[in-house]
């Protein structure tokens, strides 16, 4: 999919955790609905570059999450961009 072909409306993603320090755990809407609570919201979990794919395609904005699942996820960033800045020679695309 192409980040021209979606169409329909605004994406939102909320980490919820982070698992095998590997994976992201999260909640996915579309729509106008922005409510920390809400039951429209699907469950999914990806592998960390999946997710970012993912949500690049989507244009997804990223909702306020719980202060232990933001350091997770943070953690988790940081693991795969050194890994990616070491593989790319310092420079992150």
């Amino acid at each position: 999919m192409s980040s021209d072909t979606w169409e329909w409306g605004a994406a939102f993603v909320r980490v919820t955790g982070v698992r095998r320090d590997r994976f992201v755990e999260f909640d996915f809407s579309i729509g106008e609905i922005r409510d920390a609570d809400t039951d429209l919201a699907v469950e999914m979990i990806l592998p960390y570059p999946a997710f970012r794919e993912f949500c690049a395609e989507r244009h997804v904005e990223l909702l306020p999450t719980s202060e232990e699942a933001a350091l997770a996820y943070l953690a988790l960033q940081e693991k795969y961009e050194d890994a990616h800045t070491k593989e790319r020679g310092g420079c992150l695309p």
